[in-house]
């Protein structure tokens, strides 16, 4: 959230003092090579991200940004949304799991005994036991 409301900031800034905002944002680097490996991402790359995340238009933020107060509580809904999101999804999977049919949803029978495995590779192992030694 402090990364949307700074970008706001940035954003409604005039043009005295410091480069243009935009220019800062949509800029790439002209010069330098960047390491090997696993790449950190640059700050635009990170904002575009979290934009998406938290269901914002890229190309109608510079006009969101306009008016301070609706911008803020913007970002404050749609973050709280983004974050509900996954907690809600385990509040799912643990009633599921305290019921019992979050495994069950997914069962694999074994065609031998009939008992019922959470996965395939459990189903495999299962199939092992039954063969002869």
């Amino acid at each position: 959230m402090a990364q949307l409301r700074w970008t706001g900031h940035v954003l409604r800034m005039g043009d005295n003092g410091l480069p243009k905002p935009t220019a800062i944002f949509c800029s790439k680097l002209e010069e330098g090579t960047r390491s090997r490996g696993g790449q950190r991402k640059r700050y635009k790359a990170t904002l575009k991200a979290n934009l998406k995340r938290c269901d914002i238009a890229p190309p109608e933020l510079e006009e969101l940004v306009l008016d301070r107060s609706v911008w803020r509580s913007h970002c404050k809904t749609s973050v709280q949304q983004f974050e509900a999101g996954p907690f809600r999804t385990l509040e799912i999977k643990w009633e599921q799991l305290k019921i019992g049919t979050y495994l069950n949803a997914a069962s694999f029978p074994c065609d031998v005994c009939g008992n019922s495995c959470a996965s395939r590779i459990g189903l495999y192992a299962r199939r092992r036991t039954h063969l002869p030694t």
